[in-house]
């Protein structure tokens, strides 16, 4: 490990601030390596006086002791690097830090042409993720950052209420403006020399908000209802998982996701963290009549949810693993899968603010 005397303060400093979010930043050399090719000191120094909550320039300017004019340049320079986000409300500007997941590593990977050593970051990330801690932080809390989506075809038969925010496309038309962008896994897994050969250009897809400040920065371009839909078509009929954001109101994005190279996934499939990502409110019933024992469905499966018995090869289904995705039910040759209600199911919270304030109390940061 390096030794702290010889890390600059202000990024020790910087690291303190980021471990302050709900989904916090554990000490690891990795993380110094990735924090010092991504920002200045002077981005680093900025970004440690950053508050808990959004800022405006004059506010963050005072506590920097920085004219508000420089301080506004510079804060403009880490919101192009995606080092902090801008929000305007009322003919305001709000700043907030961006945090590491979800945020810094999705947006280093979202955009090529940076001058960045990207097979170095990509190295440095997903070790952090997956050796040096990361992972069980963003996937330690009982409230989940991320839920699945079930795909929307397989549920139309149910005659017990599907309520909105469980519609990819509904989420989808609702929103008042979208984007499509690099799937920022499989970018980051092409630097690795794993990447799988499901889609990376123009197929994740961010909402509101989001999708404002990812087009108005060059991460992102606007896209029309139609082609997202479109997106939300050609993914399904590749076997991605539908992964959005876990909230009612507000959902910020809406991936599409193979079990290989996606992030989210690999905190059920890599780090044995069956919860890792919350499962949608359905589940998959098999008929064993209709089944031929294919084994299709356990082939499919994104987390290793399915078994087949060892005489007749029947999938048995692993609930508490299960997302409630339908990758399985959508490629079964004789349809012997269908999509029920889950039991006992626990809805996302409201919103973003509602999903953070879960989060920081149950990790005992409130």
């Amino acid at each position: 490990m390096a030794h702290l005397t010889q890390i600059k303060q202000s990024f020790l400093d910087l690291i303190e601030r980021l471990d302050k979010n709900p989904i916090g930043a554990p000490f690891a050399d990795s993380l110094i390596e990735i924090l010092q090719i991504l920002y200045t000191e002077e981005e680093a120094k900025i970004g440690a006086n950053f508050p808990l909550h959004a800022t405006t320039t004059e506010d963050l300017a005072k506590r920097l002791g920085l004219e508000t004019e420089k301080l506004e340049a510079l804060l403009n320079t880490m919101a192009n690097k995606g080092l902090v986000v801008d929000t305007v409300k009322n003919g305001k500007t709000y700043w907030r830090l961006t945090p590491l997941m979800i945020g810094l590593f999705e947006f280093t990977f979202m955009r090529t042409g940076t001058g960045l050593p990207m097979k170095r970051l990509a190295e440095l990330m997903h070790r952090y993720r997956m050796e040096d801690g990361l992972g069980k932080e963003f996937f330690g809390s009982e409230t989940q950052m991320s839920r699945t989506l079930v795909f929307e075809d397989l549920i139309k038969p149910i005659k017990t209420e599907v309520l909105p925010y469980e519609k990819a496309s509904e989420i989808i038309r609702q929103s008042k403006i979208g984007s499509l962008q690099m799937c920022y896994c499989r970018h980051e897994a092409q630097h690795r020399g794993t990447v799988c050969d499901a889609p990376i250009e123009d197929v994740c897809t961010a909402l509101g908000p989001a999708a404002d400040y990812l087009i108005r920065r060059g991460f992102a371009r606007k896209a029309s209802v139609d082609e997202m839909l479109e997106v939300l078509d050609r993914t399904e009929k590749l076997g991605l998982v539908h992964i959005a954001d876990n909230v009612q109101e507000g959902v910020a994005f809406i991936c599409h996701c193979c079990s290989c190279c996606c992030g989210l996934l690999a905190g059920i499939n890599k780090l044995d963290i069956p919860n890792a990502v919350a499962p949608s409110g359905f589940l998959p019933k098999v008929d064993m009549e209709v089944c031929v024992g294919c084994g299709l469905c356990a082939e499919r499966c994104p987390v290793n949810a399915i078994e087949l018995e060892d005489l007749e090869n029947k999938p048995i289904i692993n609930a508490d693993r299960c997302l409630g995705c339908g990758v399985c039910a959508s490629g079964c040759p004789t349809e012997a899968i269908t999509m029920v209600r889950r039991e006992n199911w626990t809805p996302p919270p409201r919103n973003t603010a509602e999903k953070f304030l879960r989060i920081a109390k149950e990790k005992g940061k409130i």
